[in-house]
Parts: structure tokens; sequence; C-alpha cells
């Protein structure tokens, strides 16, 4: 059996009741009662002020901490605590009190490594005088240097042509000599008479003996006096024949020594040369790569002379900040020795406290945690759907449960890029935002509420959205007129956060405008 064959009946019983029932109490209602509609106006001031949009979520705050060391270069004994952790301090409040009777010797140490500062800063002020001086002239060289630069090259490569030029020219004055020379040998033979001198030498020896014979055979005066004419003869031959062979070969081996020699200059004229091609053509490539170094050097002469002067400022600087610190460390110790205490350097909040009154402290060895309350932080976990309109830089509106109705400025300082649960199936990332300004104490974990402004319109005027009327596409606000009733004043608005708009012309700030509603009596 279906629902409305089971049911049916009485449905339609209770129907025909309640319209019954509806009928009666209308009519009566009707009858009896006049309903009477008024409008009643709440006020809502028109205010100057920043209307903002943004992307709200649940954040955490975590906290810089600096920590305090010990002061000294040697383990010193605690000799009272001064703090507790939780406790906030103020700089220069103190922390503990030390045995100081080893601090003179540490004083000591400081002193000296002062001394040796103060020498090492003279000795950098000195070098930096010395240095700008050497720069200038450097700067003025490498001008000058790059100005004359194409002409040095020129004058560079026209030495080394000249120079394999002259190689070439001895070889051609040594071809020459040699072929001088060996003319000379060719032409020794037709120079000297030999072959005359020898016969006339042969001829003067064979009358000679004609001469002895005839002589020897009738040795008469006559036949004397023609044999002391021939060996006269015959002497003065072999005189003449002898003189002229030995030009000859004085002659011979002047020329043909000559010509060895020639020779062998020849050969090292020849390698002389070969050698002056090679060196012209590597010198040439060193004249041009002098050159264009030349010209960088002067192209860039004012940028290595300004990273000079910057970096001896910078030494300078480094030497004098080494000396400022090493005197405020022994005023610092000082003031310690005097009074026996470690103060604060800082204002903050003790996070732990590391010593103990009656135990040492090593050295470098920790003394307390102050957490810095101008470091601040609050981690805040965004959904994927809305990181993509979050940038570094970016402002945000942070409260603390702890402060309420309170709000601090704070800049996104960081954005992960990668999510916190890889594979789930909502997917977050973290973002840290740095708290300008932040409460004066701050506990690690502490909970709020970050804003990031995604658009914000500052120093406008605000009216509530409420009391926008919107006729014949038209807006209007019924502002209250000096003789209280609601005069509808036309307007132009802009940007609206949900609950307020900017208006942007038709009224001014104080203006009162009146928000309608119908009440029905």
């Amino acid at each position: 059996m279906s629902f409305v064959k089971k049911y049916g009946r009485w449905i339609a019983l209770i129907l025909v009741g309640a319209m019954a029932t509806y009928g009666v109490r209308y009519y009566y209602t009707n009858k009896t009662e006049t309903v009477v509609t008024k409008a009643v106006y709440k006020e809502s001031k028109i205010t100057r002020g920043n209307l903002t949009v943004g992307v709200s979520e649940t954040c955490t705050a975590t906290i810089g901490y600096q920590t305090v060391r010990s002061p000294v270069d040697t383990k010193v004994d605690v000799a009272a605590v001064y703090v507790k952790a939780g406790q906030s301090v103020a700089v220069g409040q103190k922390l503990i009190s030390l045995d100081v009777s080893d601090l003179k010797d540490s004083l000591s140490d400081l002193q000296y490594d002062y001394d040796t500062a103060k020498i090492s800063y003279s000795q950098a002020l000195l070098d930096q005088k010395t240095g700008l001086m050497n720069a200038k002239y450097t700067l003025a060289q490498n001008q000058q240097k790059g100005e004359a630069a194409e002409d040095t090259y020129d004058m560079s490569v026209e030495d080394l042509k000249n120079s394999m030029e002259e190689s070439y020219y001895d070889i051609d004055d040594i071809e020459e000599d040699i072929t001088y020379y060996s003319q000379k040998l060719l032409n020794l033979d037709s120079a000297y008479d030999l072959d005359g001198l020898e016969t006339a030498k042969n001829e003067a020896e064979t009358a000679l003996g004609v001469a002895q014979k005839a002589y020897d055979a009738t040795p008469t005066a006559d036949l004397l006096v023609a044999l002391n004419a021939a060996k006269t003869a015959a002497s003065e031959a072999k005189i003449a024949y002898a003189a002229e062979y030995k030009d000859y070969q004085d002659d011979l081996k002047t020329y043909s020594d000559k010509v060895t020699s020639l020779e062998d200059s020849y050969e090292t004229a020849e390698s002389k040369f070969e050698a002056s091609k090679l060196s012209y053509t590597l010198s040439t490539l060193e004249a041009k790569q002098t050159k264009d170094e030349t010209l960088f050097s002067s192209e860039n002469a004012q940028a290595i002379y300004d990273i000079t002067v910057m970096t001896l400022d910078q030494t300078v600087s480094s030497k004098n900040i080494a000396l400022q610190k090493l005197e405020l460390e022994i005023a610092d110790l000082k003031t310690q020795i005097a009074a026996g205490v470690v103060t604060a350097p800082y204002s903050g909040l003790i996070e732990a406290i590391s010593v103990s009154e009656g135990g040492s402290l090593a050295v470098d060895g920790t003394i307390l945690t102050i957490a810095d309350m101008t470091k601040v932080y609050m981690s805040v976990t965004i959904s994927q759907e809305d990181i993509t309109s979050l940038s570094i830089g970016q402002k945000a509106d942070i409260t603390f449960d702890s402060y309420e109705k309170k709000t601090y400025e704070g800049v996104v300082d960081s954005i992960s890029v990668t999510p916190l649960r890889a594979g789930a199936s909502t997917v977050n990332y973290s973002i840290t935002v740095m708290v300008k300004n932040p409460p004066a104490i701050v506990y690690e974990g502490m909970s709020g509420n970050a804003t990031f402004i995604t658009r914000q319109q500052e120093n406008v005027l605000i009216v509530s959205n409420r009391a926008v009327v919107t006729d014949s596409g038209k807006q209007y606000l019924l502002i209250k007129g000096a003789d209280g009733q609601p005069v509808k004043t036309e307007v132009t608005t802009g940007f609206s956060d949900g609950v307020n708009a900017e208006v942007i012309t038709g009224v001014s700030e104080g203006d009162i405008a009146l928000i309608e509603s119908k009440v029905s009596k």
C-alpha cells in the first residue's frame, strides 16, 4: 500500500483544519487592526580612515634570542646572580657579579691588543696616503699611456720591421762581398804574370848555364863578364818570379779566406734574418697585446682608481672599527672590574640562565639567553588557494589574543615554497611575518591572528554600506540636514571591504549619514 493511500485521509483533514484556522485568524486581524509603517533612521558618521581587504589566519609567535656570554678571556667564579628566567631586563641592568681578581690580567691583554691596533690603524692611515698618491700617479700614467698606445704600438712594429730589414740588408751586403771577392779569385791569374816571369826565369837560368859552359871551356875576360851578367840576370829573374809568386799566394789566401769568412757570415746572417722574421711575428703580437692591455687599463683607469680608493678607505675603516671596538671592550671591562658585575647589553625577557652563584664561568661561556622583544615573528599557515596572493614585504595586520583590541603592523618576512605535509589532501604552506613595534612582552608560542592586506585604500572617507541607496543607476546617501531631516544627496562611491565603502564625492568628513529602516505598527 502506498503512503498516499495509507495516510491520505488524515493529511486531507489536517489541511482543511489548518486552512480554516488561518481564515478565521486573518478575518479578525484585518477586521480589528490597521497596519502603520514608519521610517526610522540610524545615524552613521562619515569618518576618514583606511579600508582594507585581506586574508586572515591564526598565527603563533616566535621570538629572536640573543646569548650573553662571558666578557672575559679567563675562567672566573660567579659571586651572585641577580635575575631569574622569565624576568624582563633593561639595558644596563645587573645580571650577575663576578670574582674580578683575575680580570686585571685580561685588562692588560686588552690594553696590549689596543696598542697594537692603534699602531695598525696609524699604519693604515699612512698606507692610505701613500696608496692615494700612487693611485693618482697610476691613474694619470694609465690615461697618458692610453693616449699614446696606438703610436707606441706603431713605433714598436716599425722598429721590429727595421730590425728585420737590417738583417735582410746584411745578407744582401754579404752576397755582394762574396761576389766581389769570388771575382777577385777568378781574376787573380790574369792579374799576375807568373807564366811570363817563370819563362823569363827559366830562360835566364838556361842562359846562365850556357855562359857557364862557355867560360868553363874558354875562361876569357869577355866570357867572364858575360857569365857575371848571366848570373845577375838569372838572379833578378828568380827574385822577380819569387816576389810575384809570393804576392799571388798572399792575394789567393786573402781572397779565399775572405770568401770563406763571408760564406760563414752569410749563413749567420741568414739565421739571424730567419730569427728576426720570427721575432717580428711574435714581438708584433706581444706589442698588440701590450697595446690592448694599455688601452684596457686606460679605459678602466678611473674605475681602477676608484676601487683602489675604496679598498684603502675600507682598510682604514676596518682598522678604526677594530680600534673602537677594543676601546669599548676596555671601557666595559674597566667598568666590570670596578663594579664587579655583568650587565644586560640589551632589553628583553630572560629565557634561560646557565650559571649559578658559587659556580664558575668558562671562557666564552654562556651566562644567559635573552629574548629580543624587537625581533618578534608570527608563524602562519596559509592554504594553497591564498598563498599566490602573498609576497615578501607585503603588509599584514597582527593581533595577539593576549592583547585584545590592539593591532600591530607586520610584513611578510619569508614564504616557504614546500608544503607543510607532502601528499596531504589539504595543501598548506608556512609563512613568517615580522612584527614591527611589537608589545613589550611576548612569550614564545603566543597565539594571535594575521590579516594579510591584499588591497587597501588609505585616508579615505568611509561610510557604512547600509547607508548607500541606489536609485535609477545612481547612488545616494540620506544626509542629516541642519533641521535634522534627511536630505537625499548624490554621491560617488569607490572601494568597499564588504562592510564599509569609500565615498569619493558628494559629502564631507563629519557629515551624518542616515540608515533608513521601516517599522510597522
